[in-house]
């Protein structure tokens, strides 16, 4: 964090001096982009400068909502926004279009991303045309096309090395093609630093690590091409290369002479070295020193907490990482919980328990905790699972909780002593609002076991439409529980010709802006209207049309849940297209603070790697009808 250097207290006192807009604007601006802090106040004040209209230029822009999307935690809403933001300023500046795209690519993917690429591409004085041109290759899969760009003759090298990164994403990639070309870039007089990092990699990947570690070592057959930081990098990549390949003596004699330096990478690979080696004091003094050189950084606090677990210190390991708060994002929260199940991948058993009450009692945060816990369920240590989340409070997230203790018992001990544990946990209360929950923590055989009555206050239509969801993801449906769910429908009067009636009834005036109508209990009518939730389940499991539950969405949240819902029952019938159009659809709607809005997300991440390949043969989607202006 930079807020206390020299730089940030000159642009303060030139805020506080200035009378000037533009320059107490730049000022101000320099103060929120360099402030990389987490704070509440931090954060507030670099959105509120980012949403601001100002005389900046637009890197600088790009930077600070950068900054922002880095300060924000792992999931949280806002990211989106902040992308959203970026965008939007770049509308107007088409030169600097594909830095916001470039920003936005790791955040969400949805319509607008191709259609902003091929503006991009279209305007004449936009900067980084073929990167655009690349990535829009990529995004739509097309591996041939990318194949073609790579042979203009006026390509430069690092020009080729962005496209060949793209054809290594590309599934199904010619390897023995790529690995020629990769040839080509490091045998150049003067290669670049990234074709042997990309090189390494390819072979890294397939767990070829002494063909990777071979590749670094002909880095330094050009040692006056390069930075000397650059041959540090270099010199981590061959440690931990031969470190995977179990030759931690060799790693070391590269690492040791470059542990003086400032390349961080170098320390971790050394640390790990020494962990390998079984010299647990030497690891330690390396990562102690590692941490001291870059505090607040979790690469390293990770390091020293795993030689922390390893040698049986769990209360400072715990404080170390309690002590960091750069570790609330996803990345780092399953760095650590990977950092602890590689401490006790062998002893388990009291140790793990010990380290994990250090944890708890100092109140890290759910995710984090519950981060270690699947873990252990990734290694299929079933039991210290149950162990581990007996030992959490949370009360905040108690229903949750409950939930994921459920699971790993559920896999430890048989499904009907779980759900006899959970049934006699859970308050009867904290049933009638647990079916949501249930299904986003993917435990929907409760939908069925302990959600027994929807309709004597178990949530109703939203829970028959949950079991609906979880029906159509199921690996194997039961036919049993189609027919229960069937015959529910039936019952409840749910038809196609009541389907289209609701679909004529709302779809020509519906507006998607204004207030819901109706009841908004989601209880099942058993009277003249069904609610959008019986509409939609029904329609879901083939009892009416697609369009006409879609065209009665009454409000943006609906719309996003059928959608979201759609696009599910699409994507596993394998078409893909329909389901992607689905998920773009909904994230089309301004609901974005909805539990709905992130499953759209995660739906259309699942999504793009399958509509690279489609499985069917492309057709005009089914939902193609309603991407209309109305609904957008």
């Amino acid at each position: 964090m930079l807020s206390s250097g020299p730089a940030l207290r000159t642009f303060a006192e030139l805020l506080s001096a200035s009378r000037e807009p533009d320059i107490r604007a730049v000022a101000q601006f320099m103060l929120a982009a360099r402030d990389y802090g987490e704070a509440p106040a931090s954060i507030r004040r670099r959105r509120e400068m980012l949403e601001a209209p100002s005389v900046l230029a637009a890197r600088q822009h790009l930077n600070l909502a950068y900054t922002l999307y880095r300060a924000l935690p792992s999931g949280s809403r806002e990211i989106t926004r902040v992308a959203d933001v970026a965008l939007r300023r770049f509308d107007s500046r088409p030169r600097h279009l594909g830095w916001a795209l470039w920003f936005s690519r790791g955040i969400y993917q949805d319509a607008a991303r191709t259609r902003r690429l091929e503006e991009a591409l279209a305007a004449r004085d936009s900067l980084y045309q073929r990167a655009l041109r690349n990535e829009l290759a990529a995004l739509r899969g097309d591996g041939e096309l990318l194949w073609q760009i790579l042979q203009e003759e006026d390509l430069g090298p690092s020009e080729r090395l962005d496209v060949l990164r793209r054809i290594k994403d590309v599934p199904g990639f010619d390897r023995e093609r790529l690995i020629r070309e990769y040839e080509i870039e490091v045998a150049r007089p003067a290669p670049l630093y990234d074709a042997f990092a990309d090189y390494a990699a390819l072979h890294s990947r397939t767990h070829d690590h002494l063909r990777a570690s071979e590749v670094w070592r002909r880095f330094f057959d050009h040692p006056r091409e390069f930075r000397g930081i650059d041959l540090a990098h270099a010199v981590s990549g061959i440690g931990g290369e031969l470190r995977r390949a179990g030759r931690p003596e060799q790693a070391w004699e590269w690492l040791e002479p470059e542990l003086d330096g400032y390349v961080g990478s170098v320390l971790v690979e050394a640390t790990q070295a020494q962990i390998a080696l079984g010299d647990l004091p030497r690891a330690e003094a390396i990562a102690r020193s590692s941490v001291e050189r870059y505090p607040g950084m979790w690469h390293f606090v990770r390091e020293l907490a795993l030689v922390l677990w390893l040698r049986g210190r769990h209360a400072e390991a715990a404080e170390q990482i309690a002590s960091t708060k750069r570790l609330h994002t996803r990345t780092a929260e399953l760095e650590i919980a990977s950092a602890f199940g590689q401490a006790f991948a062998e002893p388990g058993g009291p140790a793990m328990l010990a380290a994990f009450r250090e944890l708890v009692e100092l109140r890290l945060p759910f995710d984090m905790l519950q981060s270690v816990i699947d873990e252990l369920r990734s290694r299929e240590k079933y039991d210290l699972a149950v162990e581990l989340g007996m030992q959490m409070h949370d009360p905040k997230r108690y229903i949750m909780l409950c939930t994921e203790i459920y699971k790993s018992m559920a896999l430890a001990r048989g499904e009907a002593e779980a759900l006899e544990w959970l049934s006699g946990t859970l308050d009867p209360s904290s049933v009638r609002v647990a079916a949501k929950l249930f299904y986003l923590r993917d435990a929907d055989e409760l939908l069925w076991t302990l959600t027994t009555d929807p309709e004597a206050g178990h949530g109703g239509a939203k829970t028959w439409l949950l079991r609906v969801a979880a029906h159509l993801r199921a690996e194997a449906p039961d036919p049993a529980r189609h027919a229960v769910l069937v015959a529910h429908y039936t019952e409840h009067g749910v038809d196609s010709e009541r389907l289209a009636e609701a679909g004529r009834e709302t779809g020509a005036g519906g507006d998607l802006e204004g207030r819901s109508k109706g009841p908004q209990t989601g209880e099942s009518n058993l009277g003249s209207k069904p609610s959008f939730e019986d509409r939609l389940g029904a329609a879901l499991l083939g009892m009416g049309s697609e369009e006409d539950v879609l065209r009665s969405a009454r409000d943006p949240n609906e719309l996003c849940l059928a959608a979201s819902f759609f696009g599910l029952r699409a994507e596993k019938e394998g078409r893909y297209e329909d389901a992607l159009r689905l998920y773009q659809l909904g994230l089309t709607t301004p609901s974005r603070n909805s539990v709905e809005y992130l499953e759209l997300r995660g739906g259309l991440r699942r999504i793009m790697d399958l509509w690279k390949k489609p499985q069917v043969t492309p057709r005009e989607p089914r939902t193609a009808a309603l991407t209309s202006k109305r609904l957008l």
